[in-house]
């Protein structure tokens, strides 16, 4: 049979678990949510950056700007394999 004082140390024991199960579910939802908003400000610095070179290429095609694809993905911070696919995806939705 089990005295009170053991039957009080378990709760202690069972307190002190729980709440270290709640702590690591909050520093995971805070580490998810650090997540989720780190991905939210890249797709929106890439969503910039593809309209900004959308924006050169128009001005290229128009001849309004003269500059290369290098110059181009230099100016937007991507590669010029990028520059090369938005050319052609401009070019696809003129025709």
């Amino acid at each position: 049979m089990e005295t009170i004082a053991d039957y009080f140390s378990k709760d202690d024991k069972i307190a002190k678990l729980e709440k270290r199960i709640s702590d690591y579910r909050l520093k995971v939802q805070v580490q998810r949510s650090q997540k989720d908003k780190a991905i939210i400000m890249r797709d929106a610095e890439k969503a910039k950056r593809i309209r900004t070179c959308n924006v050169l290429i128009n001005l290229v095609s128009s001849g309004k700007l003269l500059l290369t694809t290098k110059e181009i993905a230099d100016l937007c911070f991507v590669s010029e394999k990028s520059v090369r696919e938005a050319r052609a995806r401009l070019n696809k939705l003129k025709i």
